[in-house]
């Protein structure tokens, strides 16, 4: 369940304000990304003396890696963010939320993920109570938590747009024995309660169904 709920902010509304958010951040990285001046920094950096020579190269080359892939994926991520902004305030056409899942689960989780390995792996050779290493670990989960977050909630979104699309190809008119009694009963008590449509009422339904379920 998507945490502003508690204060009465709905799972659309929650997906879409993270997405706003997560847009501009992604034009300030895109911006700000300079690929030869990181690289530059991670190979001349100083390293602890404790670490060997060929254990300090495996790890400049490991940070060099996930630099890389973020710096090859932060346009197509910024795509994947102004595609998604279509589903997002719409809330139709799940599959345009694929690109975004994809992408993100890439450079936000699994590149995040493995600098926050390459880092305590660190700590671990050098002693992880040292002030640094305690940092690190703080910097990164707070950097790591609200990314998973949205992932989760955007995918929880996702499925239940496509609860809501895989509604709109069922037949206005089933036969008697396949109806969903319950479901059209309640259908029809809220329509007496509102002057919305009944496919409007079904996707309400469907997703609040979806949420608890």
């Amino acid at each position: 369940m998507n945490l502003l709920s508690y204060l009465g902010m709905s799972l659309q509304s929650e997906v879409c304000l993270w997405t706003l958010l997560g847009l501009i951040r992604n034009i300030f990285d895109a911006t700000l990304f300079k690929v030869n001046a990181n690289l530059k920094q991670v190979w001349q950096m100083s390293m602890p003396d404790e670490l060997s020579t060929s254990v300090q190269g495996v790890l400049r080359t490991m940070i060099s890696g996930v630099m890389l892939v973020q710096c090859f994926t932060v346009y197509v991520y910024l795509a994947t963010y102004i595609v998604l902004l279509y589903p997002v305030f719409l809330e139709e056409r799940p599959a345009l939320v694929l690109p975004w899942l994809l992408v993100a689960a890439i450079r936000k989780l699994l590149c995040e993920l493995t600098s926050l390995a390459l880092g305590l792996g660190t700590c671990v050779l050098l002693g992880a109570a040292r002030s640094p290493c305690v940092k690190f670990v703080i910097v990164k989960f707070a950097s790591i938590t609200p990314s998973f977050y949205m992932w989760v909630i955007t995918l929880s979104y996702y499925n239940a747009l496509k609860v809501v699309a895989a509604f709109k190809t069922f037949p206005n008119v089933v036969p008697a024995s396949h109806c969903d009694y319950g479901l059209e009963l309640a259908i029809r008590r809220r329509r007496t309660k509102s002057l919305q449509g009944e496919e409007q009422l079904r996707r309400k339904l469907l997703t609040n169904l979806y949420q608890y379920s």
